[in-house]
């Protein structure tokens, strides 16, 4: 078998996989600007994944069992999807820096979300979440975190956890209260 690193299929206006490929040795898949509701199977085999890109597809859905198979993710991006949700065994991925979960239809974050303990950049931007779970105190290395355009009305005291946050960007929510945690953090822009 053939090994490549990169599986580019961007911009092809596919509904599913044209083609059965083995993945096994790919570090990099683009799947952006199709039309995918469902991930497809053969990511299951994807184990040396380093990253996935899936933004501006249709996904509804994303089997959770493929988050305990792509172990090595660094970079997800699902931007401009229609996930109403992120399974719980998203915490699965320890490795993943940056997740791209933008204007999607997300409710809430899922507490295992504390386990991507390496995660520094996160974009929640135009959802529908409306809290945080206490768990994203666990964010300890997280430095950029987008949640602009939500429905948040409150945040945890527990955002005092993340001690790395540089960057936290909160505007148009309905927030109503927000705890008085900011001489903790070691914040360069807050964006009420």
């Amino acid at each position: 078998a053939r090994e490549f690193g990169l599986l580019d299929l961007k911009e092809m206006d596919f509904l599913e996989m044209p083609f059965e490929s083995d993945v096994r040795t790919v570090k990099e898949i683009i799947l952006h600007r199709n039309r995918f509701q469902v991930a497809p199977d053969l990511l299951h085999q994807a184990r040396m994944l380093t990253s996935l890109d899936f933004s501006e597809n249709f996904l509804e859905k994303i089997p959770s069992s493929i988050w305990q198979e792509v172990t090595n993710l660094v970079t997800l991006r699902l931007s401009k999807n229609r996930l109403p949700a992120l399974a719980r065994t998203i915490g699965e991925l320890r490795k993943l820096e940056n997740l791209y979960c933008d204007e999607n239809i997300l409710e809430d974050l899922p507490n295992t979300i504390s386990s991507l303990q390496n995660l520094k950049i996160c974009d929640l931007t135009h959802n529908r979440l409306s809290t945080l779970h206490v768990s994203v105190g666990g964010l300890t290395k997280i430095e950029h975190l987008i949640l602009t355009r939500n429905k948040l009305v409150t945040l945890p005291l527990e955002i005092q956890g993340m001690t790395s946050l540089k960057t936290f960007l909160l505007r148009a929510n309905d927030l109503q209260t927000i705890p008085d945690v900011w001489d903790k953090m070691h914040l360069i822009q807050l964006d009420l």
